[in-house]
């Protein structure tokens, strides 16, 4: 196992599981600080150079490498590459699902870790969290990203989850927090949609290298692709609307907030059903309530659930 992954697994061990949010901050922490690598390299596609009208310039897409591929995957994962702006510079293209796995990575082990943290010694749950961590290669974000993990994460997809992850903030900044690390300092400018974007390219093209695993790499892809969607259409009329000159009128305000409820609105509505079961049940704490609820009450995990409850 990867040295600094070990050391953090065994930190995470010693902390009180009776703080939720100390743990999960802590998980987060540890996860934000790993290094690893990426590539942006396909195992299903090749990229085609097209020259544009512009002299020196080209334009790009992606060709299959088999003579078998649907032309329906062909045209999934050229909308993809479109989203991270791969057709209009491929390398940044390529930067850009690097930088999604890469952070897919970090995702997934700040999960692990929490999990592992908030498990009880007794039972089948730690060893099996611990097994999970050992058999990641967590210096080569590439194969940590082309890993399913709905067995050992089941409450949220990897889609869903990596969003999430994606979206956390680092206020000091006013930016998303993978904007102030690596390799996000090497390509520039990069938003949630098209992290989103670049996950799911590297899903659907492990969906056609592994096709005994393609159906659910393309569900994953279809959540991400979907959570990219309604983040890029709020922050895009968002952009508009503080467009200097363009009149916020409340008609625009309402639309405006309509989008912001779209892009927020399963996890509101299970926070809704959490708080109401909770209120009208008997639990002898909080953590045995979201332990109760959590995966079974809503496909969430359990840190999300209890962080929930605070406002019961």
């Amino acid at each position: 196992m990867n040295k600094y992954v070990q050391d953090a697994a065994a930190s995470i061990c010693e902390l009180d599981q009776s703080d939720p949010l100390m743990l999960g901050r802590r998980a987060e922490n540890l996860a934000n600080a790993l290094e690893l690598s990426a590539t942006g390299d396909l195992k299903s596609f090749t990229i085609r150079l097209v020259p544009s009208p512009k002299p020196g310039m080209f334009t790009s897409e992606l060709l299959p490498i088999g003579t078998d591929v649907p032309r329906e995957m062909v045209e999934l994962a050229n909308c993809a590459w479109r989203w991270c702006g791969g057709n209009r510079n491929h390398e940044r293209g390529v930067g850009i699902v690097a930088a999604s796995r890469i952070e897919f990575a970090r995702a997934t082990l700040a999960s692990l870790l929490w999990e592992l943290g908030s498990s009880e010694e007794v039972g089948d749950g730690r060893p099996r969290i611990e097994a999970a961590i050992a058999s990641a290669d967590w210096e080569h974000a590439d194969d940590v990203a082309r890993t399913l993990w709905a067995e050992t994460l089941p409450e949220e997809s990897s889609g869903s989850r990596f969003m999430g992850w994606c979206e956390h903030w680092d206020f000091s900044a006013d930016q998303p927090a993978y904007n102030t690390r690596s390799p996000s300092r090497e390509v520039h400018d990069l938003s949630t949609s098209e992290l989103g974007a670049g996950i799911a390219l590297t899903w659907i093209d492990e969906a056609l290298a592994s096709q005994c695993r393609g159906l659910a790499f393309l569900a994953e892809a279809a959540q991400a692709l979907h959570d990219a969607g309604l983040h890029a259409g709020f922050i895009g009329h968002k952009e508009m609307l503080e467009t200097e000159g363009q009149p916020i009128d409340a008609r625009n305000r309402e639309f405006a907030r309509k989008g912001s409820d779209a892009a927020h609105r399963r996890s509101r509505e299970a926070k809704g059903l959490v708080l109401a079961t909770y209120r009208s049940g008997t639990y002898p704490s909080k953590d045995k309530a979201a332990e109760e609820m959590a995966g079974k009450l809503v496909h969430y995990a359990f840190r999300t659930v209890r962080d929930w409850l605070k406002d019961a």
